[in-house]
This record gives structure tokens, sequence and C-alpha cells, in this order.
């Protein structure tokens, strides 16, 4: 298995990130500095903490709660419900305390709060802690009932406490005896914490002022720091001599091998700051000597001991140093004004990792204007370090398959664990979804004391697609054809059919199920098939001697709206007018049109034949000719004229005017003759045979 650091960084998913423990630090009453834009920017604040000696943030950067040593306070500056007299000695409340956060390897939501109590008179300090939640109060957090100000070890030196992560999921609290070189590491694991302590005898342990009794608090006031990697620990105190480092042992808790650092002066000092670069290779120590040897100096501890001090700058107090998370080293200091007033500040080593004054350290700036209204005066400690948990880490990849929208259960995993996180958002243990994609779960699972990330891979085992289409009316007609085309698949219609298309001349729903390599789509469509196709007939004429009476009919499913050229709506009605008429129906997007033309004729004619005519040339009579009424269509007529000895004597049509009454050019006798007419009239063409006798007189 990995090992990676507690709040993975999931890089295949942008909901979880690595846990900034110590993006805000809250080191002085109504101030502290802000790492989470990349740089240290100060900021007000309305604590109203002594001094804070731990803070802890969550993976975000953005403060979860902070301690003075005598009460825990949340995010918004309250105290927390349970988190009053945490110390357990109300005697000691006036004071601020060492205090130390570690999270909880067995529960991520759950943080160690210990504290060392104070020395007073020649009372040694003792080591208590409590446990925070931080799903109580509303996700303020709160102290758990039954884990507050226990106390676990006393007869400990003042200002000696320290945290160390470790494999194997497990963390150390580290303290020093009182009165002997005795260390004393307490494991945390899940489980909880070990309350018999791995004891360790080594260095020296003159933590005592053997002249004065009641001063022992002062006497034993400085820093006990880890390398970030947990291998080695420096321990300082008040007074110069001794400062040690040691090696630690992270998987065991032992502590041995004390280095005592020599300094490049001799004389007496104050020596409260220590911390160790962020790549394990250098240690600064400051030293407040009162002359020009006050500031810091730098040791490189890859190399063997003795190790040879550098000295980087001068201020005359410092009073303590530590990493930021921005890969620079900050220490608090005190100076002397213009006024002879001490007044506090930050400076910084902006390159710790690199030897001697390549390190760069600056000169501290003035942090007034933040609450600190005597110069930072008070500035003394920044918070603990908080331990980094180092968890084991297992991932997995599923894949799974579904066919389109069919649902399935992710459920192939550990479901004992805890803090189930889904990328998406889910909270929830088991889950279904119906929808492609990558699923990201992260847990916990305490009895490993892993996180594990188990990645489920929902695709399609195919992914045709096919659609009948939108329900529609289809204005047509003709059949209709549906079709579906995908390759390799397998059809079946709601009739049976297993054809790709489907052809209906009727309205109805109709649906197709396609299938292919195991899956199975169906698609269902309401198709309405509208024939508005009108036919009124043909153009039609009525002779004139018949009345009109015609019905005319539409096509006109129910439904639709009817409009006639008359303004008449219905279906039908009966024309007994000649005249052009027209329908339209219409039907949703379908409309259907026709015309139709009737009209009246002269089917027959009326002929008459006149018995006597006096081709005389007074414009009476003269010429011999049927007469045909006015509005009479003539198609063809023949007229033969012959006298009484059956001599045929006229032949004229149509176009001629008649028979003038003359033969050869000549008048012809007066007397009987005889006629044969033939003709076809009327718009019908309907033939006439007419033969007579007619007198011609003159």
């Amino acid at each position: 298995m990995i090992r990676v650091f507690f709040f993975l960084l999931f890089l295949i998913s942008s909901k979880f990130a690595l846990g900034q423990y110590e993006n805000v630090w809250l080191f002085h009453p109504h101030l502290g500095l802000d790492f989470n834009g990349g740089t240290a920017l100060p900021f007000a604040t309305n604590s109203e903490a002594l001094v804070v000696y731990a803070s802890v943030c969550d993976k975000d950067g953005d403060l979860l709660f902070y301690t003075d040593g005598r009460f825990i306070t949340d995010r918004n500056h309250t105290t927390m419900p349970n988190g009053t007299l945490i110390n357990g000695d109300p005697a000691l409340y006036s004071t601020g305390r060492e205090s130390l956060i570690i999270p909880h390897p067995g529960a991520p939501y759950k943080y160690f709060v210990f504290i060392i109590s104070s020395f007073t008179g020649n009372k040694p300090s003792k080591l208590i802690y409590s446990i925070v939640d931080m799903r109580l109060n509303g996700g303020l957090g709160d102290v758990v009932p039954g884990f507050q100000g226990i106390v676990i070890d006393s007869n400990l030196a003042y200002g000696k406490l320290t945290g160390v992560s470790a494999v194997s999921c497990k963390a150390w609290a580290i303290v020093h005896d009182a009165d002997t070189n005795a260390f004393k590491a307490f494991e945390i694991t899940p489980s909880g914490l070990n309350p018999s302590p791995v004891v360790s005898y080594s260095g020296q342990y003159n933590f005592y002022n053997p002249f004065n009794q009641d001063d022992n608090h002062y006497w034993q006031d400085g820093r006990m720091r880890a390398s970030p990697n947990g291998s080695k620990l420096v321990v300082t105190k008040r007074e110069q001599s001794p400062i040690e480092v040691f090696d630690f042992d992270p998987s065991t808790g032992v502590i041995d091998n004390p280095v005592p650092l020599t300094f490049g002066y001799t004389g007496p000092g104050l020596c409260e700051a220590a911390v160790f670069s962020h790549d394990n290779s250098k240690l600064y120590v400051g030293i407040g000597l009162g002359d020009i040897n006050s500031g810091i100096w730098q040791y490189d501890v890859t190399t063997p001991p003795p190790w040879t001090p550098v000295y980087l700058g001068y201020s005359i107090y410092v009073r303590d140093l530590k990493r930021g998370p921005d890969g620079k080293v900050y220490y608090s200091s005190t100076n002397i004004n213009s006024l002879g007033f001490f007044q506090g500040g930050i400076g910084s080593i902006n390159f710790p990792n690199l030897p001697g004054t390549s390190s760069q350290m600056t000169g501290i700036y003035l942090l007034n204007g933040f609450g600190a209204s005597s110069g930072l005066g008070s500035l003394r400690r920044f918070s603990n370090d908080v331990p980094i948990i180092i968890y084991d880490t297992a991932s997995s990849r599923k894949e799974l398959r579904i066919c389109f929208k069919d649902t399935i259960q992710l459920n192939d995993f550990d479901t004992t664990g805890t803090e189930y996180t889904w990328s998406d958002g889910y909270s929830g243990v088991v889950r279904s979804v119906d929808t492609l994609g990558d699923y990201i779960v992260k847990y916990f699972q305490k009895a490993t004391c892993t996180w594990h990330i188990d990645t489920f891979s929902v695709v399609a085992k195919d992914d045709f697609q096919f659609s009948l289409g939108n329900d529609t009316v289809i204005c047509s007609s003709s059949p209709v054809r549906l079709s579906v085309h995908v390759n390799e698949a397998e059809y079946l219609w709601f009739d049976g059919s297993q054809d790709k298309d489907f052809v209906s001349t009727v309205s109805g729903t109709f649906w197709v199920n396609v299938s292919r390599n195991g899956c199975e789509l169906k698609d269902t469509i309401d198709l309405e098939i509208v024939d508005l196709n009108q036919n009124l007939g043909s153009d039609t004429s009525i002779c004139n001697d018949q009345p009109i009476s015609i019905v005319l009919q539409a096509k006109a499913p129910e439904g639709s709206e009817v409009a006639w050229s008359t303004g008449i709506e219905a279906p039908s009605f009966t024309v007994e007018e000649e005249g052009v008429y027209w329908i339209t129906v219409t039907y949703d997007q379908c409309i259907g049109t026709d015309t139709i033309s009737i009209a009246s004729e002269v089917c027959d004619c009326v002929v008459s034949i006149p018995s006597v005519f006096s081709p005389n040339s007074d414009g009476r009579n003269d010429l011999f000719r049927p007469v045909v009424q006015s509005d009479c269509l003539i198609k063809g007529y023949i007229m033969n004229i012959y006298n009484r000895w059956g001599q045929l004597i006229f032949v004229g049509d149509w176009q001629s005017p008649g028979w003038d009454g003359k033969f050869k050019s000549e008048p012809a006798d007066v007397g009987t003759y005889m006629y044969v007419i033939e003709l076809h009239s009327g718009t019908r063409g309907i033939k006439k045979y007419r033969k007579g006798s007619l007198v011609l007189i003159r």
C-alpha cells in the first residue's frame, strides 16, 4: 500500500484536497497570520485568548478551532459549550498553557487537545488532554463528554510538549520529566491514546532553578520541536545551556543520541526558540544575549556532530521560530523602540533549506494596527505544530456495464468504514445509479487504518441509439413508413413483425424494440395519419331545361374544420345554382382543398323551318333556311333543295346564308319545292333530320 498524507489529494477529483492544518495562525490576542493566499497576511480577530498555543485548520485551510490552554474556542471565537477549564485545575485558570492539537488517527473528525499545566512555585506541571468532535455543536465542534480535562501524567517540565506523526497511522505526544532526563512518548493510534508512555532516559535534565525554587516556571520555559520527518527533536530552555538535539524513532517512540549544541561565543544567554527547516537539513536557534551575538544561528544537522553554528542576523530577543506553509521560517522577536519600550514583531527566513546567509534572514516588521497597541510587546509564542497523520491508502477501479437507463447498485466495496464521501457530493454508503460515468468513493477503515479510494466506472454495454421521432400528425393519403436502422440489431414491432421498416395506413400507437449485444432499447410513437385529399368531382354542366341539384361532399374527419366558399361549415351541402365552388378542410397542420365549376348549358335547340318564302329582294323572307334559337350551338348542318322533278337545285351549310330562290343564277319558278335538312345542335350535338315542302312565291 502507498502511504500518503491525511486528507489525501485525489488527483482524479477536485472534491478532495490536501488538508492545510496550519494555514491560519493565531498567536496573540486579536492578531493572526493567514497563509491561504500563498503569502503571510496579518489579520485582526476578536479572540479573547491570552496566548494561542495551538490552532488547527480543515483540509481547505479554514480555521476550525484553537486553544490557549484554558479554553477551546471555535472558529467564530466562541468558547465551545464544554470547552471551559480544560486544564482541570480552576486554581490555574488565569494564565495560558502550553498546548498541542493532534488529529485522531481513527476518526478524522476528532482531535486530541493536550496541555501542560503551568508550573507554579515548586509544583511540577501535568499533562492533560481532551477530545474535540467537529460533528458536535452544529459543525462548530465541542469537547466530547467524558473526555474533558483528563490528567494522564504529572511531574513534567513546563513548556516541553510536541507532537510527531508516524507510519502505521499513529502519532506521538512527547513530554519531559521535570526532575529527570526522562522523555515520555504517548502513542496515539486509531484505538485512541495509550496512557502508558514509551520512556527514554537521554541527555541532561536541569530544568529546575537551583537558586530560586519559585522561579521554575521561568527557568523551564523553552521549546521542544520535532523535525518534519519526525526523526529529530530539539529541546531548549530559557537559560542558554543546555540546548540538545536528539534522535527520535517514530516507529517505536524511543529518544536517544543527544547532541549538545555549541555557539560561536561564550557567556550566558536566553534561548527559547528553535525549529528545523522544511527539508529536515537545517536547525535554527534563537539566542537573546543583549549584545551583538543576539539573533538567529543556523546548524547543518546533515553533517556529523558537533555542528558548526552560522550566525544569520541580529535580533535582541528571539522568542519563537516556526515553519510556515509558504516554505519560509518565521520568528517572533522583541526589540527596544526609540522610546526605550519593548516592541514585538515578526521576521522571516525566506529560504530555510539553503545554507548560511543564503537562507536570507529578514529584519522584523511590526504589526501595529492589528489589535496590538503596544507593538506586540506581549508576542512570545507561535502556535505548536500540528502533526500530519500518515495513513495507508488502498485504491481500486471497477468497470460496470449497464444498458442505457438501467439502474445498478454500487456496493462492491467495504461498507463497514466511516467518512464515506463521493466525488459528486453524495454522502451515503451504498447507492444506485442510472447514469454513465465515473463514481469515486472515499472512506476510512479504522480497523486497518486505511483510506480507501474506490472508483466505479459505469459504461454502456452498447451505445446504439435510434428514434421513431416525436408523436406527430402526418398529412398523407399514402401509406406511412416507419424506419429504424441499427447495424446488426434485431427488431420486434408491436404486431410481431421483425423488419427494419413498418408500413401503416391507419393511425395508432406504434412501438419497436431493438436489441443488440444483450441491450434492448424501445421507442414508441403516436402517429395520426390524416388524409384530407378533397375530391369534389369534375367540373359539371346541367342542361338549361333541367333544375340544378348537386350534393357536394367534403372529406372531413372528426375534429377538422370545414370552410366552403359559400360560408357553409358543414361537411356537405346541395348546389342549386351554377357557379364555382371550393372547399378547405383543416386538421392540425393538414389542409385539403378542391374546386368545382357547375354551369348550365343548351343541350338541345328548337329548330323552325318556314313553309313559304318570297325571294323578291324586299328584305322580307328573301332566303330560305332553318330558324334556330339564338343561343344554340350548331355543330353540323347540311340543307338540300329539290324541284318537283327531284332535281337537286341547291346545297348549303351553316356558313351559307340560305337559298335565295335561284337556280343556276336565274330565278327559279314559282311553285313547290322539297327540302332535306340534317343538323347537329346544342352543346351535346343532338342530330336533327327534317324534310318537307316549301312554296316559293314572288
